[in-house]
């Protein structure tokens, strides 16, 4: 009894918490009811197969520090500000301990990345890898585990390295340099515990070293030889593939474009083949790419995802948010930059005897990666944009006429440089997909969710290449709250419902990496350690994971509650998606009207708790909201259930004949439980919230009373 006393007071403890917080108020014990008729008899609307995509930009340390497996920072002392190219190379992530040297540049390694350190007298330099918040040393090793580790080296003498901390530690190993050339020097290590190391490294007076790369053996592509050149963190890309996206968008956004300087503008040529050979440039985030994730890997990944690849080239224009950088249109880098883009389609496309076919099939990668389509430009806008968006359309178009092209709406959808592309669009490019972003307040989603109904249906269909919901307050992380992922839900069902104009949608950012972010909220968060799945994760996943091919009129009667309806007509199932963006719990009946005799099992995947303003954290919170599974009956071709609060509801069923709804597999990642029941009661002036025990947040309390 003392032990349900302790978790009854723990529960209380936490409801008057959350109260505090404005999370709840007296209402949402009221239920109330909503009719969604879903019209199987009416004509629908083609559901893009590129619905739902993931998109990829090095913000946040979303390549290097997380999905690349290198756990060497700035491994190549290329480190320098884009917004200040007058200052030398930086030794960011490298300190000398002891001893005396600097970084040079004559007679380097390759001319791409001319720095590396010398050693004026004997010394010692440490990296510190990517520290996470309250760690030192930064180097994340895991028990047990394999790892390569190599560099290069000129000069001679004896080399020593280990990893561990000031007071030393192992593994660790010498060499005897003996070269007046760069040497590369590889070794491999088990760890023997779980710890944060630094890398220190022992250097001869007079040696030199650049290019070091530390990889786990465990990385995802490590070993396969279509994955020669870089491994990905393994964690990072089962994050990925959990999500099912149907395309990817890379690798940016403002990155694409590049700002500042023309030397330093992203450049896909330079990005593939040998990594010691790729030209590391800063990029406008604040952080050097070493670009070890290149359009090589980008395209791969994209083949293990079954994604379609959606990369993005500039448009002779740089950043327009940050100045005026434009190539002449009579220029002859212009003209370079149009080659380069057909030079990237043959990359793709071509076969192995076409000349950059070839370099793909020496990269790895005999066939063709199927691209479909190209963006040209981001978030950009105007005569500028759209006299240069002209030549390279009409020379795509004249050389691949079957590839899709997606021009841009400009920075935000709607206002003068909004309605000037359309107006373009609508005389000239109907056959592109446009593309539009925008990040938003929560009232945003409610003022347009009908914003897609009034479009042209006649003129070109849109990427919604860039948004979410961003709302005040809470440190970075927390902004990714179930509030905010719940009405990133509602604007889906606005996607969904207008399917014949919106062909591809996805999040923006995806990555972030704890206590080295630019921007938030973010998809997914990690460290060296764990990642996070968001809230807003869970939605984008049960979209990805629970869409067909067809959206089907849908009617809602009742306040508080959004809804959309797809088929799989290849497979013979139906989606219903219900939201309740509200802090009441609503009694939902779902008619399904032209599909038969439907009296069969349902099956309910659903994110949800009522807890709005509740995030996933690093720690036992990692979890606290995540997908979850419940059955119910349909009865008549009807479907009576209660949705909860703040929750997105994905109603399963199959039509045409079956009488039941296998459901989903264990390895799915959704788990059995109940929507949280929530009532409320009033305790010395104060209201108090009072929730049920369910599995859905088993783990959860289990953490408060046991978390060691």
């Amino acid at each position: 009894m003392k032990k349900y006393k302790s978790l009854l007071s723990v529960i209380l403890c936490f409801s008057i918490l959350i109260c505090g917080f404005g999370g709840f108020d007296a209402s949402a014990s009221v239920s109330s009811r909503a009719v969604i008729t879903v019209d199987g008899n009416a004509p629908g609307r083609e559901v893009s197969d590129n619905m739902f995509g993931i998109f990829i930009e090095d913000i946040n340390y979303a390549c290097d520090g997380g999905l690349n497996a290198n756990l060497i920072r700035n491994n190549s002392f290329e480190q320098r500000l884009a917004w200040d190219l007058n200052w030398d190379c930086r030794m960011t992530g490298w300190e000398i301990k002891n001893g005396s040297g600097a970084l040079r540049g004559e007679n380097p390694l390759n001319e791409n990345n001319p720095s590396y350190f010398h050693a004026d007298s004997e010394c010692v330099i440490k990296n510190i890898g990517y520290p996470d918040p309250d760690e030192t040393d930064g180097i994340y090793l895991r028990k047990n585990t394999e790892y390569d580790f190599s560099f290069y080296c000129r000069g001679k003498g004896k080399i020593s390295y280990y990893f561990g901390n000031d007071s030393g530690s192992s593994p660790g190993s010498d060499f005897n340099a003996d070269s007046d050339e760069f040497v590369k020097f590889s070794t491999s290590f088990k760890a023997a515990e779980t710890e944060y190391v630094s890398l220190y490294l022992t250097i001869p007076e007079g040696c030199d070293v650049d290019y070091f790369r530390l990889i786990p053996r465990d990385s995802f592509g490590y070993g396969d030889p279509e994955w020669k050149y870089t491994a990905l963190r393994a964690d990072l890309v089962k994050a990925l593939k959990d999500l099912n996206p149907s395309f990817v968008r890379f690798p940016g956004g403002c990155l694409a474009e590049g700002a500042y300087d023309w030397s330093m503008a992203y450049n896909w040529k330079t990005t593939v083949g040998e990594p010691e050979q790729r030209k590391q440039i800063p990029n406008i985030w604040g952080y050097n790419q070493s670009l070890e994730i290149g359009f090589y890997e980008y395209f791969c990944l994209c083949d293990y995802l079954d994604a379609a690849p959606v990369p993005v080239v500039h448009a002779g224009l740089m950043c327009q948010g940050r100045g005026d950088w434009k190539l002449d249109i009579d220029s002859e880098e212009f003209a370079a930059h149009i080659e380069d883009i057909l030079d990237l389609i043959e990359y793709a496309n071509g076969s192995a005897d076409t000349e950059w076919g070839a370099v793909r099939a020496a990269n790895g990668h005999s066939e063709p990666f199927d691209l479909k389509y190209i963006a040209i430009g981001n978030e950009n806008w105007m005569e500028d944009y759209w006299e240069r968006f002209d030549v390279i359309y009409n020379a795509v178009k004249k050389a691949y006429p079957d590839i899709t092209v997606i021009s841009s709406a400009g920075a935000w959808a709607d206002g003068k440089e909004w309605e000037y592309a359309w107006e373009q669009i609508d005389e000239k490019y109907t056959d592109t997909v446009v593309d539009e972003h925008y990040y938003v307040a929560p009232w945003w989603v409610y003022g347009n969710y009908e914003k897609y109904d009034n479009y042209n249906r006649n003129s070109a269909k849109v990427f919604v290449g860039e948004y979410a919901v961003h709302r005040g307050g809470g440190d970075q992380i927390t902004k990714n709250n179930e509030y905010v992922a719940i009405d990133e839900a509602v604007h889906c069902t606005a996607l969904i419902r207008n399917s014949d104009i919106v062909e591809m949608a996805c999040y923006a950012p995806l990555f972030a990496r704890q206590g080295y972010t630019q921007w938030a909220p973010n998809l997914i968060w990690y460290n060296s350690e764990e990642v996070v799945k968001t809230p807003s994760y869970y939605v984008q996943q049960l979209y990805m994971q629970n869409t067909g091919n067809v959206s089907l009129k849908t009617d809602v009667k009742g306040e508080d509650i959004y809804s959309a309806a797809t088929v799989d007509t290849e497979n013979k199932l139906i989606y219903v998606y219900v939201v309740n963006p509200s802090k009441s719990s609503q009694s939902a009946e779902i008619d399904l009207k032209g599909f038969g005799d439907l009296d069969s099992a349902c099956e309910i995947r659903y994110i949800g708790s009522g807890l709005w303003n509740v995030a996933n954290n690093f720690g036992f919170l990692n979890d606290f909201i995540s997908p979850r599974y419940s059955k119910t009956v349909v009865t008549g071709n009807k479907i009576k259930k209660s949705v909860g609060p703040e929750s997105m509801n994905v109603f399963c069923l199959s039509y045409g004949g079956e009488n039941t709804y296998r459901g989903i597999s264990s390895d799915t990642g959704y788990k059995a439980g109940t929507q949280l029941e929530i009532t409320f009661f009033e305790y010395l002036g104060k209201f108090v919230v009072w929730f049920t025990a369910t599995p859905f947040y088993e783990n959860f309390i289990k953490g408060l009373i046991f978390k060691d």
